[in-house]
């Protein structure tokens, strides 16, 4: 998938939009759950496949290194942004 369809502005949003990426390292196969403080609503990616949810964000994944993409509405940006989870640990970029 190219990264021109994934970031083509959500109706509705300012074509302004920001975009964190972050790596995650998973140990073993099974569900991973990551959350969102600080805002409402992003999108969500990982490894280029998009997540449902606004906020809470689970899905199964196998072990091993993976990206994850987020848009944060242009018209909305926090002030404080994190994302957590205790399933993963996060990769220094």
């Amino acid at each position: 998938v190219a990264l021109t369809q994934i970031t083509k502005p959500a109706a509705g949003t300012e074509l302004a939009s920001v975009y964190l990426r972050t790596g995650i390292e998973v140990a073993q196969d099974g569900e991973v759950t990551l959350s969102t403080t600080g805002v409402d609503k992003v999108a969500l990616w990982i490894d280029w496949e998009k997540v449902e949810g606004e906020a809470v964000f689970s899905q199964q994944l196998s072990a091993g290194s993976h990206k994850v993409l987020i848009r944060l509405d242009g018209k909305s940006i926090p002030t404080k942004f994190r994302l957590v989870s205790r399933d993963v640990t996060f990769a220094a970029e």
